[in-house]
């Protein structure tokens, strides 16, 4: 499988806006304060994020993620735009991104250069690891027989100093988009650009997870009656048991040891309190305590629905629930 990276502007400029707003739980809020930090946020800007939020609770995860993050450029995502929505939506959008246009520009700007310098230190790193062979392991243990041929990374601007993530939501091209928010972008280190890999691996897992036909996690987990953020928690525990810091991110040498297990004993944020944070704990909990069962069903040479693996997942995530 061939892996492709990009750093576009229009990508960053969704992924800040969606973060100024935090219209979801997922957003990010360390953009959402070097943001505020640099600009401030006025009465005016906040009812240009009121009527962003409204246009993007209807095109939500994968709708106005593939118009944008596919797009070379701005105008070229507007009018991936003007075919999806009505004229007033798509009004109402172009008048907003006119809006924030030049603090959104002025920010990404802040991190292109440093987004550039990662994208031609991965590629460089890409090729000395066995990354089609990880792969290889990956979809045998979700018993999948094909890998897509290509992959595209959509590097975005990542202002957290320690935090790193990614998304596999782009829905256009099922399983050849995802993004990537590289570690600490003004710091040059191995550790950054494998944690970077890592999370490259992670997110190709799950487009290779959809690509089981006969089996696939998400819908035996709907079908034991999971609702879909508890799915989801579970389905991203799973994932972190191998990658990016679990079972074969130390197999291929992304890490010295699965720093998952850490998490045993975290205490997990009321969901009253924080619903992001308590999301982000439980998942973190739940992968260190389902890691040893991971290692016994690969080792046992087993796939993720052989043997009741995925049971005993569901079980030790209601027995976390009850706690």
């Amino acid at each position: 499988m061939r892996i492709r990276l990009f750093v576009r502007e229009p990508a960053s400029f969704l992924h800040i806006l969606d973060s100024i707003s935090n219209w979801d739980i997922h957003t990010q809020g360390n953009i959402k304060r070097y943001y505020e930090k640099k600009f401030g946020i006025s009465k005016e800007d906040k009812k240009f994020i009121e009527k962003f939020i409204k246009i993007r609770k209807k095109y939500f995860w994968t709708k106005l993620d593939c118009d944008f993050y596919l797009s070379e450029n701005l105008k070229a995502a507007l009018k991936n735009c003007r075919k999806r929505m009505n004229k007033a939506e798509f009004s109402e959008l172009k008048e907003i991104i006119n809006y924030f246009y030049k603090k959104i520009h002025a920010l990404f700007l802040d991190f292109e250069k440093d987004l550039i310098k990662r994208k031609k230190l991965l590629e460089i790193e890409l090729k000395k690891h066995n990354i089609r062979k990880m792969l290889k392991d990956i979809a045998k243990f979700y018993n999948v027989h094909k890998l897509p041929k290509q992959t595209n990374i959509h590097m975005i601007v990542n202002t957290s100093e320690g935090q790193s993530g990614g998304g596999a939501n782009i829905e256009k091209h099922l399983n050849q988009n995802i993004s990537l928010e590289p570690r600490m972008l003004n710091k040059r280190s191995k550790e950054n650009l494998f944690r970077d890999i890592g999370i490259i691996v992670h997110e190709s897992l799950h487009l290779i997870g959809h690509l089981g036909k006969k089996n696939n996690v998400k819908k035996i987990l709907k079908k034991d009656g999971l609702i879909e953020d508890d799915s989801d928690i579970v389905r991203e525990a799973i994932a972190d048991t191998l990658v990016p810091s679990g079972y074969f991110a130390v197999k291929y040498k992304l890490a010295k040891s699965p720093l998952v297990i850490i998490f045993k004993n975290f205490k997990i944020t009321p969901k009253n309190k924080s619903e992001r944070h308590y999301y982000r704990d439980f998942r973190a909990k739940l992968a260190a305590c389902l890691y040893p069962l991971t290692v016994k069903q690969i080792n046992e040479g087993k796939n993720i629905f052989e043997g009741g693996y995925i049971k005993e997942a569901i079980k030790l995530f209601k027995q976390l629930k009850r706690r």
